[in-house]
């Protein structure tokens, strides 16, 4: 199908978009559990188990919009910058592993928020590294509203899943927070696709041997 960008058309693979947002809900549920496991942990573990969720929550949200924007096939040729895309998911994990840390500190009510807030914003900031490693023949346009309606989104959203995971009945957290996130995944993959544009023209980075 055509993408409807602000600029120029794409073809849009609606199976690898799906197929983004499922693996990542997947690994979002993987991610819940290993939180959920800390608590059952004796002390001196617990810092494994915080480990384990920080770096799978980045893997998440790396994969999430990676995958995502290889759904996306622009009109003209681009490529993507690897140091910058493998920065991301190394500085989204550490940043993840961060977020989750915080859920030890005594922050009181605010902390299972606070934790979802930056998840949140490390989610979409990968998202838009992704989109500055992408090298094209034309010129890139951002679209500050789309970039600001992406962060608060995601920021809101993960703040009200991991508040889920932090409060809830322990019965039903993980599923809440679960579900919570994948309503997040698939409202904030068009929006963050639909943030940034390539439009054909001079003036772009070409890719390399063009």
């Amino acid at each position: 199908m055509i993408f409807p960008t602000h600029g120029a058309a794409a073809t849009f693979d609606m199976g690898l978009a799906a197929l983004a947002v499922v693996v990542g809900v997947l690994c979002a549920a993987l991610a819940v559990r290993f939180y959920m496991r800390i608590w059952s942990e004796p002390v001196d573990r617990r810092r494994w188990w915080l480990l384990l969720t920080g770096v799978a929550t980045g893997a998440t949200v790396w994969e999430l919009h990676m995958l995502a924007r290889l759904a996306v096939a622009p009109e003209i040729p681009q490529v993507y910058d690897p140091a910058i895309v493998l920065m991301a998911l190394l500085v989204g994990s550490l940043a993840c592993t961060g977020a989750v840390w915080i859920s030890v500190l005594p922050l009181g009510k605010w902390a299972g928020y606070l934790i979802g807030a930056l998840i949140g914003f490390v989610s979409a900031s990968v998202h838009f590294a992704g989109a500055i490693a992408t090298h094209a023949a034309g010129e890139v346009h951002w679209h500050p509203d789309l970039v600001v309606v992406t962060y608060v989104w995601t920021m809101v959203v993960s703040g009200i899943a991991t508040s889920r995971m932090v409060y809830g009945n322990r019965n039903r957290a993980g599923l809440e927070a679960v579900v919570v996130f994948g309503v997040s995944m698939i409202v904030q993959v068009p929006l963050s696709l639909l943030s940034v544009d390539v439009i054909p023209g001079e003036g772009g980075q070409p890719p390399p041997g063009m």
